[in-house]
């Protein structure tokens, strides 16, 4: 059983993609980069949505006011993840965004805060990535 602490090692990352195949790989690509920037890091203001919360919009940065992106591939899949929220794929979205947004929690403490089992948190994260990636049209 893979540990959390390193799931961004080089070696697992390149063991895990090896036997999936390549429309698994870009969707996890795809999470990832959602990830990113969506995700607010503890303790400081990382993420370009995090910067616009703390400073009611604006971003303040060295090189003066540069305008956040927009539509960017990260837009893309939470529309999608947003549109499973209300579309009856509750579980799903809150299983993607806790695999994917909370990166500290042991898995018991997620089943327990989502209130699946262990066989439902996986299933809903496979429902919830095939959906994505069908939506993606990967």
């Amino acid at each position: 059983m893979m540990r959390r602490g390193n799931r961004d090692d080089v070696v697992v990352v390149l063991a895990r993609l090896r036997g999936k195949p390549v429309p698994i790989a870009r969707v996890e690509e795809r999470l990832k980069q959602w990830a990113l920037e969506y995700r607010d890091t503890w303790g400081s203001s990382g993420t370009v949505l995090s910067r616009l919360i703390d400073h009611k919009g604006f971003v303040p940065d060295s090189r003066g006011f540069t305008p956040v992106p927009i539509n960017t591939p990260a837009d893309e899949v939470e529309r999608i993840v947003l549109g499973m929220s209300t579309g009856g794929m509750r579980r799903e979205a809150n299983v993607l965004r806790s695999e994917y947004f909370d990166l500290h929690s042991p898995d018991s403490v997620r089943f327990e805060y989502l209130h699946v089992g262990r066989a439902g948190y996986y299933t809903a994260l496979a429902v919830g990535k095939a959906y994505v990636a069908g939506k993606l049209g990967c």
